[in-house]
């Protein structure tokens, strides 16, 4: 049996608080410590933001579209990736929907969005590794195929923005999950990306709805954004969405054995 699902089936019947504790038990390294995780995202990020900033020769209005234009592909593309590979376990690629649905919407559920200490970030972060592949491969990429069509001052702007959204959405997700009376809460794009947050997060309709981080324009879009009354949090109704991407992937592979 798949070392995530066994696990999700071991604490099926466990309460939230329950949870957390074996999950911190178990899964949080001993070695762990946040301000080296958080250290090298936003430092690595940081970097690759700044340091194509400062390369830029001459800024041009050309340059306002092109930032519109990465807000609107990083709202798309975190649009994909969380609706798809993070909430549809696929065969090929099954880490995203293991840490993310599996673990990460078990942790935290929409009755228990906030975390309790710095060693939490654990579960709330994306893992460096992440990081490290957009920061040493995806960006150098961004820039040099930029560059065919770009001017190189572009590509460097293009390049900056990319990891800049990155920034974004690693401090919205981060403030999503703060408490309520925090006071960055009393900025109102904040708070209402909180609760977009916060409602994707009841188990019953994290793969359904309000899959954007930064703004919802396309969850918005395609219709996406949850405007009903929130259902009853229960950790069964995650159990059973778990099990279910297990069990379709399973007899997809069991049906493409018997064609071949």
């Amino acid at each position: 049996m798949n070392e995530k699902l066994a696990f999700a089936q071991k604490t099926r019947g466990l309460t939230n608080d329950e949870y957390r504790d074996i999950y911190r038990l178990e899964k949080l390294p001993s070695s762990y410590r946040h301000w080296l995780h958080l250290g090298f995202n936003l430092g690595s990020l940081g970097i690759v933001f700044l340091g194509n900033l400062v390369l830029i020769k001459k800024f041009q209005l050309s340059l306002i579209a092109l930032f519109v234009l990465v807000m609107l592909i990083g709202n798309f593309a975190v649009y994909c990736i969380h609706r798809f590979p993070l909430h549809r376990r696929m065969k090929f690629w099954t880490f995203p929907f293991d840490s993310h649905t599996v673990e990460h919407h078990r942790f935290f559920t929409s009755d228990h969005i906030t975390f309790k200490n710095s060693k939490d970030y654990y579960a709330i972060f994306f893992p460096s590794f992440v990081v490290a592949i957009f920061v040493f491969a995806i960006f150098p990429l961004f820039f040099y195929g930029s560059s065919f069509f770009l001017t190189i001052d572009q590509a460097h702007f293009f390049t900056s923005m990319s990891a800049g959204y990155f920034l974004l959405y690693e401090f919205v997700h981060w403030a999503s999950h703060l408490q309520e009376d925090h006071f960055l809460m009393k900025l109102n794009w904040l708070k209402m990306m909180r609760e977009h947050h916060r409602v994707h997060h009841n188990p019953k309709l994290m793969g359904k709805y309000n899959f954007t981080i930064v703004y919802p324009l396309m969850d918005i879009l395609m219709g996406t954004k949850y405007k009903g009354i929130l259902p009853a949090d229960l950790a069964e109704d995650h159990a059973q969405n778990v099990e279910q991407n297990f069990r379709s992937l399973i007899e997809t592979e069991s049906l493409l054995h018997k064609k071949s």
